[in-house]
């Protein structure tokens, strides 16, 4: 996803981004950029799938399409959301989340939002879920252990959705097959 492998990533101007960040009190911290970063990632992806359930009502996307890319913006906040906490513990700082740039760039044609959903969805949400399972092994059984386990669930499911995007815009759009 975002840098980092985790959540759908949020697009302006074509270019992945995240939201900007207030600067980290005290030196530079792998771990605390890392938390940090992925917060962000997390954060950014609720704009992204709030953004993707707009574009699938505009295209006609049935309503059980549309709830679960919804479900899948709350599983991102709460994602970030656990993140960002995990950073003020780290810190002893309240990190907030930054201002999501605003765009009217979203998928205009049903192949764009077929190959974005396939990039961005099918590829990086199994990656995400790949890394954070990852680096969940590698972590005593602790919470934030657990939170990564959760997270590499919830990133599996958010894959398989795009499967479906990708399988909705097949359907609505059969020339699309290469």
């Amino acid at each position: 996803g975002n840098t980092m492998g985790v959540g759908r990533p949020l697009r302006r101007d074509g270019r992945r981004c995240l939201p900007p960040a207030a600067p980290l009190a005290g030196p530079g911290d792998a771990a605390i950029d890392h938390w940090h970063t992925m917060a962000r990632a997390e954060h950014a992806s609720v704009a992204a799938f709030e953004e993707l359930a707009e574009v699938l009502i505009g295209f006609g996307a049935p309503a059980d399409l549309v709830m679960a890319v919804r479900d899948a913006a709350r599983d991102e906040a709460h994602h970030a959301e656990i993140c960002f906490d995990e950073v003020t513990r780290m810190t002893g700082q309240r990190v907030l989340p930054g201002v999501v740039p605003s765009s009217n760039a979203a998928a205009t044609d049903l192949r764009t939002l077929a190959l974005q959903s396939l990039e961005d969805g099918c590829f990086e949400e199994t990656l995400g879920a790949v890394l954070a399972a990852e680096l969940a092994l590698r972590m005593p059984a602790t919470t934030k252990r657990s939170v990564l386990e959760r997270i590499a669930r919830d990133e599996l499911g958010h894959a398989e959705l795009s499967f479906r995007i990708v399988a909705f815009c097949l359907e609505r759009e059969p020339g699309l097959h290469p």
